[in-house]
């Protein structure tokens, strides 16, 4: 059988690339070929679809670091260039045979070729192509004409064997927009074609779950899209906008296919769509000629697009497999190349990214060690690991986790039988007698503080131990915690599950605490110990014993993931025996809390409902505040009275000076048809939702209140009993419904608070039947804060509270606050999907013509609330911190993953830092100085991508908050807002002259005009401004009496190891490297190129002078970058620099970074190139460079030894470390 390797970074996203791949290997698949798949990441979408596959015994998936590759292959296809630590050691070895075909796209590694032409000329059998254009450039990279081979972007069967049939329709009514990121405009887009009578959809390929399919497109009469996704379109005869959303190039056609067909269909010289309603309208009109070429041009790409066509042509060539084998710098090139193949999605959202991020750093975990070392008891931890079933692997798992943990185990005790050969230090207790017999006899055995709890099969991050040592040192008066999970199925579906605090609701329906618990030895003991009666969530019952006696804040919860499991907690729910055993759990808990509560096993998918008692009925005084909108209030009274079975209630309404006549009426027939039940009270002051519902609760006969818009609608009989019996509950302060829409969609799940500008109504939205993150919407459970068009409440909590406050939330926000100081007095906020009320679109939306008020609350509303709730506000128990507080909710939040707890007695100043970028500026200004200062234990905290929102400074409570390049003019305001949730004090910094930049500047375009104004409000909020040149300090020295100088230094790790190395070539090797804004300073560079073309060999990175000839480098992600730069092997580096203020300002980064790689640099005698530093210094005249260029290239030893001289001068005081801290430890801490 023959056999293909395949190869690409990472195959778990739908794009171009990646669809391609998958239709590579499905081709080779139905060819009877074996395939081995190699990827850094395979997503979970395309490992089922290939293990499905009618020939999946022939496909194997490998790991890229521990695949054993075969002797042999026919073939070796490989996607941008991305070759695998272990090809790259065996053609290293010249231990392995075939033939190699590189494709290329139009990304940064088919344009960049980072490893060199050479090197794929000589390891290519073919390299394909997929335009015209990228024909050029890799000819112009210097791919030998006989290695290139044309492979459009084409279509595999399930396209052109397709059955669709064009449409005729000349109307357009439908279409599709294929993009990836995120399209800002895209509101007004829908309108503007709504407005002209089409549907317009969005696929998203960045959070899409599948592939854009033929099924997909052929519901659509129009797609907009760009590159491979247009050309599929075109091969189901539908009319295509080449679009990405921004700008477009109209639709596709005969006369424009070929020009754009040389560009892979992507919009180069668009139009920008700047005025939606204009582009709808060119759309609209041009669809019904589009509809005839989409016909004509069916036909060209299914002749010239077929993929299987074209593939088959391809292997139809193939030679005999022959050895491949590489040298030591090729090997170096291809293994540089795929470490930033792998780091180019640094950014994006990844699972193992994440958890990398929330691993303390060395220094904390050293810190952490000597406040064990002081405090020895909270160390010793005993871990019990449950075998149960004999699983001899799982229990190796486990502990090869506890092996290499950064705080040693007290003990580890396996509950089960021995197995034949165990590792050493482990100790057994049989399970024969019952698993929960033997902890209690492990617990009363033990002299370790407490005992962690875990399952064979679980594994505990590296750090787990240790943070649970942590937390136990911090708040030793919590006897049992519980962590957050990493989930890990059978099928290697990965995902975190993010709890929430203690929720006793939630809790009593399901177990979403996990088995994973450590419980102190000395509550254990206390409270009897695991019950033999519940074998499989015995924990969880000694849990509810200690709360029971000491209250929900005996339970913590440590807010990070710490172990691996198999399974979630959604689906041991499940499982019958398990739900009966916490329904027996849960109602033995009830009947020691003397309630007469019961739990039903009748929730969803297994969760428990618990049922409470009313055993008491009072009169519930129903309080509806109105104005006209008689229609409304018709509905939601009549809708009240007959649907409710509950019968003791009376109702009050509220009227704030109804005008509509007909409504008055219906006002004065109510007041008169029942005085006793119905009363109308009467405001004729400025609308005040919260004076008007006070006014009405002074006046209620009700026991309990209820709090109802007029805009609601009752659907269910026992809407009020569902939330009476929450009411009637002692510990309970407020319980709100399930607000929906008309069409059963959620309205409103509660508030969460700490996101935005203070707090955000949960679940808007969400499906009928959508469960909910942690079935949250289908459990009884804990809110911030509900909402008061339908909350229920006490008389006496609502007099305790006060009331609602009439000043500061007289219409907005007025339920968040008053539900925030029922929670101050230790009362339980309470939202139960048990009473499901209809809520038709908002009473919100009628604010302005009701009551002459915002339809929405303004700033001034989030900012009383800020001021007045701070830190609480920006804490929301039941929405775990990790979780997203910006865009969508409840997926995992990466802002300020890299953000650490204080540690235990706050021993160090928390700096919060922000960082504009991942590339130098957000380097060299803010993580690396961050990482340098903590390690040298002057600070903690950490960095966050972007300027904090409000609640994540309120959530943080920084020391000090470091604000890297504020220009925009929102962040004064924001300043203010940072300075009222928290007493940080505010430094802003900025390392280039922003009053002065170079016309020829790259940022010149981009900056606001009225930058000196907005440096003049954005200092006035600082407390200091950080700069990195004192030239720069004096430029700026109007704006700020306190600007500290923290001059640009180099990162040990990063840069102290490096050494360009000399090549032997006949030419010398002489070039520039740096970022995107230095168009001016390149300009110099020019005649000099022209003048020395046939000395020397020019080499580029990160930008070249235009129309010139030489070796050139992309930029690559900031962590290879100084790798990338040392692999340049530059004999010498020009560094010139434009005669001008903004430059005079620059510091001396550029030489420090061709420096510490050994590199002899000849600079412009220029005031941040002055200094000790040995290098030559010249004047911007053409004559002196060449000159100086000339008489250094002469002689290549002294020339070497210069860089050497240079590279030991920056290791002695340019480095990121000792005394070079001190300017950073000054400038940031004083």
């Amino acid at each position: 059988m023959k056999s293909i390797l395949i190869c690409i970074d990472k195959f778990e996203h739908f794009n171009q690339i990646e669809t391609t791949f998958c239709d590579v290997i499905e081709y080779f698949l139905q060819q009877n070929w074996r395939v081995d798949v190699v990827a850094n990441k395979v997503g979970r979408y395309w490992l089922t679809r290939l293990e499905t596959h009618a020939q999946h015994q022939h496909i194997r998936f490998v790991l890229p670091s521990e695949h054993e590759l075969h002797a042999e292959y026919g073939l070796i296809w490989i996607f941008q260039g991305y070759v695998s630590e272990q090809l790259n050691l065996a053609m290293r070895k010249g231990a392995i045979k075939g033939k190699i075909v590189f494709q290329h796209f139009d990304y940064y590694a088919d344009i960049d070729l980072p490893y060199g032409a050479g090197l794929e000329n000589h390891l290519a059998w073919q390299s394909l192509y997929c335009s015209a254009q990228m024909h050029f450039v890799l000819a112009d990279k210097g791919i030998h004409s006989n290695k290139l081979r044309p492979l459009p972007l084409s279509v595999p069967h399930e396209y052109w064997a397709s059955s669709h049939t064009p449409r005729q329709e000349n109307a357009l009514k439908t279409a599709l927009v294929i993009h990836s990121g995120i399209i800002p405009d895209s509101e007004r887009q829908i309108a503007a074609f709504k407005a002209r009578g089409i549907e317009l959809h969005y696929f998203n390929l960045d959070f899409a779950v599948g592939p854009v399919s033929a099924e997909l497109m052929a519901n659509y009469q129009l797609i907009i899209t760009t590159g491979r996704f247009a050309v599929q379109a075109m091969s189901l005869g539908i009319p295509v906008v080449l679009s990405n959303g921004y700008s477009t190039s109209g639709y596709l056609n005969q006369t424009n296919y070929p020009k754009l067909a040389d560009v892979a269909f992507s919009v180069r010289d668009g139009v920008a769509i700047t005025e939606p309603a204009e582009w709808a309208g060119a759309v609209a009109v041009g669809y019904p000629r589009a509809n005839k070429w989409a016909r004509e041009l069916q036909k060209r790409v299914n002749n010239q697009c077929n993929l299987d066509r074209l593939l088959e042509g391809i292997v139809e060539g193939l030679p005999q497999p022959g050895t491949l084998f590489i040298n030591d710098e090729e090997s170096r090139s291809l293994e540089l190349h795929r470490k930033v193949m792998e780091g180019l999605d640094h950014e994006s959202v990844s699972i193992q990214g994440w958890l990398a991020d929330r691993k303390p750093s060395p220094t904390r975990m050293a810190i952490l060690h000597s406040f064990i070392q002081s405090y020895p008891e909270f160390g010793q931890i005993a871990v019990a690991v449950i075998d149960t079933h004999g699983d001899t692997a799982s229990l190796a798992k486990t502990v090869n986790s506890l092996s290499v943990q950064h705080l040693a185990a007290h003990s580890i005790t396996v509950i089960g039988d021995r197995p034949a050969s165990a590792a050493a230090g482990l100790g057994f207790i049989s399970s024969k007698a019952g698993v929960n017999k033997a902890l209690n006899q492990l617990a009363n055995e033990t002299d370790a503080r407490g005992i962690l709890m875990l399952n064979a099969g679980a594994t505990l991050e590296s750090h787990a131990l240790l943070i649970y040592a942590e937390y136990s040192l911090r708040e030793p008066q919590v006897p049992a915690w519980y962590c957050d999970e990493h989930v890990v199925d059978e099928s290697g579906e990965s995902q975190i599950c993010l709890k929430p605090d203690c929720d006793i609701d939630l809790l009593r329906s399901i177990p979403y605490i996990g088995s994973t618990l450590f419980i102190t030895a000395d509550s254990w003991r206390e409270n009897g110990g695991l019950s033999e009666a519940y074998p499989l969530f015995a924990g969880l019952d000694l849990c509810w014993r200690i709360i029971e006696k000491q209250g929900p804040a005996s339970l913590g919860h440590i807010n990070d993931v710490l172990i691996n499991v198999p399974y979630t907690v959604e689906s041991l729910i499940k499982q019958p025996e398990i739900s009966a055993e916490m329904a027996r759990m849960t109602t033995a808990h009830l009947q020691r809390c003397r309630l007469a509560a019961h739990a039903e096993t009748d929730g969803y998918n297994g969760a428990l409902r618990i049922v409470y008692p009313l055993s008491v009925e009072p009169l519930v005084s129903i309080i509806i505040p109105t104005r006209d909108q008689l229609p409304l209030l018709r509905q939601c009274i009549e809708s009240l009275v007959e649907v409710t079975r509950y019968p003791h209630y009376e109702i009050i309404l509220v009227d704030n000076d109804s005008q509509d006549e007909s409504c008055r009426d219906y006002l004065n027939q109510l007041a008169e048809f029942s005085p006793d039940s119905i009363r109308v009270l009467r405001w004729n002051k400025p609308f005040n939702f919260s004076a008007m519902n006070n006014l009405a609760a002074a006046q209620a006969r009700g026991q309990v209140l209820l709090f109802l818009n007029n805009d609601t609608q009752l659907v269910e009989t026992d809407w009020l009993t569902s939330l009476l019996r929450h009411a009637l509950r002692p510990e309970v302060g407020a319980v709100g419904a399930r607000l929906e829409y008309p069409d059963g969609r959620v309205e409103h799940g509660g508030f969460i608070n700490g996101l935005g500008q203070g707090t955000q109504v949960a679940n808007q939205g969400a499906g009928a039947e959508d469960a909910g993150f942690l079935l949250r919407l289908k459990t009884t459970r804990g809110a911030a804060a509900l909402s008061a068009a339908c909350m229920m409440v006490r008389a006496d909590v609502f007099a305790e509270v006060g009331g609602f406050d009439e000043q500061n939330f007289p219409v907005y926000l007025a339920d968040v606050d008053f539900c925030l100081r029922i929670r101050e007095l230790n009362y339980l906020t309470v939202w139960t999907p048990d009473s499901r009320v209809r809520h038709l679109g908002g009473a919100t939306r009628l604010f302005t013509e009701k009551f002459g008020v915002a339809a929405h609350p303004d700033d001034d509303v989030f900012v009383r609330l800020q001021e007045k709730w701070g830190k609480t506000l920006a804490k929301d128990p039941f929405y775990s911190g990790h979780l997203a507080r910006v865009g969508s909710l409840f997926r995992l939040g990466t802002r300020t993953s890299r953000i650490q707890p204080p540690l235990p007695g706050k021993p160090l100043p928390i700096v919060m830092a922000s960082h504009v970028n991942w590339t130098g500026c957000g380097n060299y200004r803010v993580m690396k100085p961050w990482q340098a200062l903590e390690r040298a234990l002057c600070l903690e905290g950490g960095v966050i991508h972007g300027f904090p929102t409000v609640m994540e400074v309120a959530s943080v409570q920084p020391d000090m908050l470091l604000l890297e390049l504020p220009l925009d003019d929102r962040l004064p305001d924001m300043m203010r807002q940072y300075r009222k949730v928290s007493s940080a004090k505010l430094a802003i910094e900025y390392d280039d002259n922003y009053l002065n930049i170079s016309a020829k500047n790259a940022m010149a375009s981009s900056l606001p005009k009225d930058m000196q104004r907005r440096l003049q409000l954005l200092s006035a909020q600082a407390d200091w401004m950080v700069v990195s040149t004192e030239p720069l300090a004096h430029a700026y020295r109007a704006f700020h009496s306190d600007i500290r100088v923290a001059q640009n230094r180099l990162n040990v790790e990063q840069w102290a190891h490096l050494k360009s190395r000399r090549r032997e070539g006949k030419k010398p090797r002489v070039g520039w490297a740096g970022g995107s804004s230095h168009t001016g300073d390149l300009e110099l560079l020019l005649p000099l190129m022209k003048a020395l073309e046939d000395e020397v060999d020019w080499v580029f990175m990160g930008m070249k002078p235009e129309g010139v000839r030489c070796e050139f480098h992309l930029a690559v992600p900031f962590e290879l970058y100084p790798e990338k730069l040392s692999t340049l092997d530059l004999d010498l580096a020009l560094v010139p620099l434009e005669n001008n203020v903004f430059n005079e300002c620059k510091s001396n980064l550029r030489l420090l970074e061709l420096g510490a790689c050994g590199v002899p640099i000849i600079c412009t005698d220029i005031e941040p190139y002055r200094g000790d530093l040995p290098v030559t210094r010249l004047p911007n005249r053409f004559a002196t460079w060449l000159s100086a260029i000339r008489e250094q290239l002469a002689d290549r030893q002294a020339l070497s030894q210069h860089g050497d001289e240079l590279r030991a001068a920056i290791h002695k005081d340019w480095l990121l470390q000792d005394e070079g801290l001190n300017d950073w430890k000054q400038a940031w801490l004083g």
